[in-house]
């Protein structure tokens, strides 16, 4: 499993793709496959920009990053644990860790 996470990496992959291309443009091949090549490039290379690409378009704020002031009326706040974050509950909180 671990060798397929390495084959479908977009940087190994974009490398493996631009040798190819590379091999059939210098070399006599042909045509047919220099085509194939060029088009193996731009899709990898597609693959690779596109999602970047949106992700500056859509420019979006996570409602979990955001930073709210003022009472949260018992909302812990992200990334902290429920029961430690609420007043009072940390007397429980200790007995859970001392066992």
């Amino acid at each position: 499993m671990r060798v397929l996470t390495w084959l479908a990496d977009e940087k190994i992959l974009l490398g493996v793709v631009g040798l190819f291309w590379l091999k059939a443009q210098l070399r006599p091949a042909k045509e047919d496959v220099r085509h194939e090549s060029n088009l193996m490039l731009l899709s990898v290379a597609a693959a690779r920009l596109l999602p970047h690409l949106f992700k500056l378009l859509v420019d979006r704020k996570r409602p979990d990053r955001a930073v709210l002031h003022g009472r949260r009326h018992g909302i812990p706040r992200s990334g902290t644990h429920g029961i430690r974050s609420r007043p009072g509950m940390q007397c429980i909180s200790a007995r859970l860790r001392v066992r």
